[in-house]
């Protein structure tokens, strides 16, 4: 904007200083060569009444010899009798023919213009007198005037874009302002408000920013109070819960419940931590992603014996650090697993295979169900079998914290097939890791998919 406003302003001031001076340059030549025709005219004037007085060819070179030192215009006179008087000019014989037919005239040629004059003597004779005035004398002081002229329009040029600039900075300045701003509410800088300044639309746009940032962080923080009051409210319940499991009597049953409602709380404390601080909690140490999906599918173990699926894990046994914390590690294992009970019919089998790349290590979960509808994306809420559509948006936020990404797609067997890539974390390890072994045994059941 700036930019096009300044070559705007330079465009038409040039314009307008062309359309002025070159007019302009055009009179100042002409004045100056009347200027200099005026003075050979009031000469030839002077020499033409000298001549009425019919002095003798000596008196009259006296004058002409005065009027001549000196000065660069040439005055000369022809008697009747053809008798030259003064310097020795040549004249063009057609123009000396037309003045002793006592005519005046001005004529030019030669590189010179010639004021002519004529006078009829008591005796019938004409005497005729020439001023001859060189080109030279009839352009004295244009080129000055001309570079004057050229400064002035160049001085008048270089104002208007200075000006222009000046302008187009008053005006930018407030729009880079508020692009800065606008670019540090995006990034989740809620604090930072625009000084409202420059021209009265951009103020305005300046003041509802400022006020769309307030309403942002009211929205935010009413919905912050209400994540933590449901979250809070959930304690109740859980220690109740927890009260009753404690009285089963089957020790193995009692630890295993216990156990799970302790993880269920230390969810609800982590959100109620996020909520709180209006950010999620990132962990800065390394998630060892593989003992994370043993350990939850040893959960979800126990949901696949009674619904008769079959299921195998293909998992590297040495460490597998990936740049997470270990809470959304297992949230994003919970809800890619979660997601196979959930969509699709019991006895379905189910497959979980870890792998590394050079910079990520993938886990893929397939299943032999009906697959994701055609054109399915995943998203927040967008969910084709009733749910709430959560669970593969949170596996997504998972990875992508992690450096990752999140993608569907179809499995050998013609089911749903999930994809998490996860960033290695930069810690040192004792080597690299080895190849993936199939979970087989009593406790974890291998089949093919």
């Amino acid at each position: 904007m700036r930019r096009r406003l300044t070559l705007t302003v330079l465009a038409v001031t040039t314009m307008v200083a062309v359309a002025f001076l070159v007019p302009l340059g055009a009179v100042v030549k002409v004045v100056a060569a009347d200027r200099g025709l005026a003075v050979a005219e009031q000469e030839a004037q002077s020499l033409a009444g000298v001549l009425a007085a019919q002095p003798g060819p000596g008196a009259l070179r006296t004058v002409l010899d005065g009027l001549n030192s000196g000065n660069r215009r040439v005055a000369l006179v022809y008697l009747p009798d053809g008798t030259r008087v003064g310097p020795a000019l040549a004249v063009p014989l057609t123009e000396l023919a037309a003045a002793r037919a006592g005519r005046a005239f001005t004529s030019s040629g030669g590189g010179y213009t010639r004021i002519w004059v004529a006078v009829r003597l008591a005796g019938g004779g004409v005497s005729v007198g020439a001023v001859s005035v060189p080109a030279q004398l009839l352009t004295v002081g244009v080129v000055r005037a001309w570079v004057v002229l050229g400064l002035v329009g160049a001085f008048v040029v270089a104002a208007g874009v200075a000006l222009a600039d000046r302008l187009g900075r008053s005006m930018v300045r407030p729009i880079e302002e508020l692009g800065r701003v606008t670019r540090r509410l995006r990034s989740g800088d809620l604090s930072i408000r625009v000084k409202p300044s420059g021209p009265e639309e951009v103020t305005a746009v300046g003041t509802a920013v400022n006020e769309l940032a307030e309403r942002i962080n009211e929205l935010l923080t009413l919905e912050r109070e209400a994540a933590a009051d449901l979250s809070h409210g959930l304690r109740t319940p859980l220690a109740a819960l927890r009260l009753d499991a404690e009285s089963i009597r089957s020790r193995a049953d009692r630890s295993r419940i216990v156990q799970g409602v302790g993880e269920v709380t230390s969810a609800v404390d982590s959100l109620i931590q996020q909520v709180r601080e209006g950010r999620p909690v990132l962990s800065r140490h390394c998630a060892d992603l593989s003992s994370l999906v043993r350990g939850r599918l040893e959960f979800w173990s126990l949901l696949a014996a009674e619904q008769s699926r079959q299921w195998q894990a293909d998992l590297p046994d040495e460490m597998v650090g990936v740049a997470s914390s270990d809470h959304d590690v297992a949230a994003l294992v919970d809800a890619l697993v979660g997601n196979v009970f959930s969509h699709t019919p019991e006895g379905v089998a189910f497959r979980v295979e870890l792998t590394l790349d050079a910079d990520a290590a993938r886990l893929v979960v397939s299943d032999a169900g009906p697959g994701f509808a055609p054109g399915f994306v995943v998203g927040r809420g967008s969910s084709g079998a009733g749910s709430t559509g959560l669970g593969l948006d949170i596996a997504r936020k998972a990875a992508d914290a992690a450096g990752g990404s999140l993608t569907t797609g179809r499995s050998e067997s013609g089911g749903a097939r999930v994809e998490a890539r996860l960033g290695l974390a930069r810690v040192a390890s004792a080597g690299p890791p080895g190849p993936a072994q199939p979970t087989s045994g009593n406790e974890f059941r291998s089949a093919g998919i």
